[in-house]
């Protein structure tokens, strides 16, 4: 955190009619790091339809204030169960997840997960 160095002037007034100036300087640290977020395993390497657990941790020196969840551009991720589900596909697919996440003093951090589905494999051909 950097320091903030604020200038306040007091004043007094006594009966005397005498007038006290005393400049008081005020010290106030502004936080200024943004949350860490990560997923781990990071990348992934999924097969089609499946879930998997993927741990995602999101922390902050002054503690997290609110989360937009995790957003994939194909599949899903629940946060409160840490798990990835892809989707189903014919063929093979790359997709990212982004979680983004403020602290009480509008610090942003942001996390990707790079998730490669792999689509079943053909099936054998029948024996002749």
């Amino acid at each position: 955190m950097k320091p903030v160095i604020r200038h306040i002037v007091s004043a007094s007034l006594s009966l005397a009619s005498t007038v006290g100036l005393a400049p008081t300087a005020l010290s106030q640290d502004v936080d200024t790091t943004p949350p860490v977020l990560t997923f781990s395993p990071n990348p992934l390497t999924v097969v089609s339809g499946a879930t998997v657990a993927v741990t995602f941790t999101a922390t902050d020196n002054e503690g997290i204030e609110r989360g937009g969840g995790v957003e994939c551009t194909a599949g899903s991720f629940s946060v409160g169960n840490s798990t990835y589900t892809a989707p189903a596909v014919s063929e093979d697919t790359d997709a990212e997840c982004e979680a983004v996440a403020c602290d009480a003093a509008g610090n942003a951090g942001a996390a990707n997960l790079t998730v490669s589905i792999t689509a079943p494999a053909e099936p054998a051909p029948p024996p002749a």
